[in-house]
This record gives C-alpha cells, structure tokens and sequence, in this order.
C-alpha cells in the first residue's frame, strides 16, 4: 500500500466511524469549531482534524431523508470555495482558517490540508457513480489485482452497475472481497461480450451484439428481452426473443423503449418451426437507463430528467419538498428540444410544469411526469423554463448509443 492511499483510506475510514457515531448519539448542534472542540474533547481528533471536518460540514447539503451530498460537483471539480492563492494548481485550493489557522502558527498546516483534501476528492473523482465494467476493472487493477472478475461481478450484483465503483472502494477498505452475491447472474462486459439496447427507428428498440465467441454460436444462443433486471428467467416472462448467428451484429425490434430494459444471452433450443425454448442464462446486459438528471439552477432541491416511456419523451422534475413547489416557480414549464442549439421559443413540445402528474417516489425526491406524442429519438433535449423564455436547466442529449 502506498503512502497517498494509506492516508486516503484512513480519512475515508474516520468518515465511515463518524457516520457510524452519527447513528448510534445524538450530537448537539455544532456551529463553530470552538463546538467541534468540545465534542472530541476526550478523543484524539486533532486540531488540523477538526479544521478539516469544518470545512467539510460547511460544504455539504442534508436531504430530509438525512442523506448527505456534497454542495459541489467531485467528479468535475473541487468548487470555488478553496479559494487559496498560494496554493499550487495541481493541488485544490482551501480557505484561509485552514491552511493559516490561529493558535498554530508553528504548525505546517498548508501543504498538508491540501493533500489531504486532494485525496479525499481524487477519491471522490475516481471511484464516482457510472457504469462502465471497463472503467471498473481498470479501478480493480490499479488498486487491488486479488480481486478477480468473479468477485468483482459480486460487487456489480450486489450493488449494482451505477455504484460498483462505490461497492469496490468498501471492498478496498474492509479487504472483503469474498462476498456472497445477491443474485447469481453474470455481466456480460466481464467476459468481454458486448450486448447492448440503443435507439432505433420509431421509439423501438435496437439490439446491438459483438465479441460473441463462436463455441456459443455452434450450440445455439438468443438475445433476450426482459423488462428489468429482476425479472425471472423461469417461464415466458421475456419480452422478446432473437436468435443469433453471428458474433456481431444489430436488430431493429418491434420493443418500444422503456427504462430498465434488459438483454441477456441465453442458450436456446429450438423445438419445431413455430416453438422455440429458452435454457440456461449466459451473461447480462446492463439495463436501458435514460440520461442523468440535472439540478435546476437557481434550487438544488429541483431536477430535471428526460426518460422514455413506450417509445415517447417524458419529462421528469424530482422535488425535495412537494408542498413548497409551487411557491418557487408558479409559471414553469418544460420544453422539448431537437438540438442543443435550438433557440428556446423552438420549442418541439411543452407542458406547464402545474399540469404534470404525480409519479413515484424516489426516497429523497418526489416526482412529478408528462409524456409528450413525440417520438424519442436520439439529439432530443429537455429545457427548464422560467420567466417566459429564461432557461435554468438543460438536460443532456438523448443519445444514439444507451
């Protein structure tokens, strides 16, 4: 273990205690770090420790679930507010009580609440949410070449594709990498089998394969539709069914898009000219997922998201606090866009914002939906509208590729 990942796993490990402290007392409010003082009075928390600790609690945000986020964006930068004009550029910039506080004089501080910033936000960049299996296996690599791709498919199983990044920095942490997995499926990226779902013509889905390996093909394999991960293999429940012959290729099927769509490569056995039967599972896909979300400028407890629903675009706006909406924006509306750089009266569609309906809950936000009568396809865009023609959110493109 090298000394930068020694020190960044022992900060990550003092966050982990103190969550943990968190659940178990309950702390009076701390204003100040005279307050944080008097908390580890008795503790052996040093003083750059607790420096830190303020710093970090003054640049977070609290959802009424008690989830913590950071106030700025750690996979992009490390904010504006380590303002440090001494600092190098490679180091990220911190205020003036951290790097020259009072009473420590003597004490380097200045390089060294850097560096510890900069870990803890490398670590923050590195291991963020995505779901790329490559990226994944490059993390593993980098850090921990024990961990082979069987249990790093535990780690994806466990807790998903988003945030097996997440899953493999516990594993770094604890050293438990012999997990035992929720579910028993196989990703099919480990196994250097790509079978992906795109947008095709219409709102229908397109399935795209490569890398297929010819063993397979000999003993005959399918492509099959689910409508989401947890779906059960046993039975009819698949949506759709292709069988192929090749190790690369693409389909465009009668499947309107839907969110969590899901392919899997199956073993198959055909059974007369009209019957066919789907056997054992090979390896999964990941499941068709709509692009991120954005916040809405001018209130972080507002996002936007355009998501697909049976071929059409919808809009999504998720909502910290339902009952004080309507009092933020009374006059919102969202748009439909064909470009980015479609001037915001080219709308394609819209709805006001008042006129959306209630969707499900998503833990910390509730959401609000409407579906247009327009075809998703990919270059679309959503854009949150206030004050007539002032944009303050964009949406990402929906893109070709899923």
């Amino acid at each position: 273990m090298t000394t930068s990942r020694a020190v960044l796993v022992s900060c990550l490990l003092t966050l982990t205690a103190l969550s943990f402290l968190s659940a178990e007392f309950t702390f009076p409010t701390l204003d100040s770090t005279e307050d944080l003082r008097r908390v580890f009075t008795d503790r052996s928390l040093s003083e750059q420790s607790l420096l830190l600790l303020h710093l970090f609690a003054n640049n977070v945000r609290i959802s009424k679930n008690n989830n913590i986020y950071p106030a700025f964006d750690p996979t992009n930068n490390f904010g504006n507010v380590y303002a440090n004009r001494h600092a190098c550029s490679s180091i990220p910039r911190i205020p003036r009580y951290v790097y020259e506080p009072r009473g420590l004089k003597n004490i380097p501080m200045e390089n060294r609440a850097r560096i510890v910033l900069c870990l803890y936000a490398v670590a923050l960049q590195k291991f963020s949410f995505n779901d790329d299996v490559t990226a994944l296996q490059s993390l593993r690599d980098q850090y921990d070449q024990n961990i082979d791709d069987t249990q790093l498919n535990d780690i994806i199983n466990i807790w998903g594709r988003k945030q097996a990044p997440l899953g493999l920095l516990v594993s770094l942490i604890i050293n438990r990498h012999g997990t035992e997995p929720t579910y028993e499926w196989k990703n099919c990226e480990l196994q250097q089998i790509y079978v992906d779902l795109v947008t095709g013509d219409r709102g229908y889905v397109k399935i795209l394969w490569r890398n297929v390996p010819q063993d397979l093909l000999n003993d005959d394999v399918a492509v099959v539709l689910f409508n989401n991960q947890l779906e059960p293999n046993a039975g009819d429940s698949y949506v759709y069914i292709l069988q192929i012959t090749s190790s690369e290729g693409s389909y465009d099927t009668n499947v309107a898009l839907n969110e969590g769509l899901q392919a899997r490569l199956h073993k198959y056995k055909k059974s007369g000219w009209f019957s066919s039967t789907v056997e054992e599972e090979i390896c999964r896909g990941k499941e068709l997922q709509s692009p991120d979300r954005v916040p809405v400028r001018t209130n972080r407890h507002i996002e936007l998201q355009l998501f697909v629903r049976n071929g059409y675009s919808c809009f999504r706006v998720y909502i910290d606090d339902c009952d004080d909406w309507s009092s933020h924006f009374p006059n919102a509306w969202v748009g439909l866009y064909t470009s980015a750089g479609e001037r915001t009266e080219n709308y394609k569609q819209w709805q006001w914002v008042s006129k959306f309906t209630k969707g499900l809950n998503d833990g910390d936000y509730e959401t609000l939906e409407h579906c247009t009568g327009t075809v998703i396809a990919p270059g679309l865009l959503a854009k949150f509208i206030v004050y007539e023609y002032f944009n303050i959110a964009r949406t990402p493109l929906w893109p070709a590729k899923n």
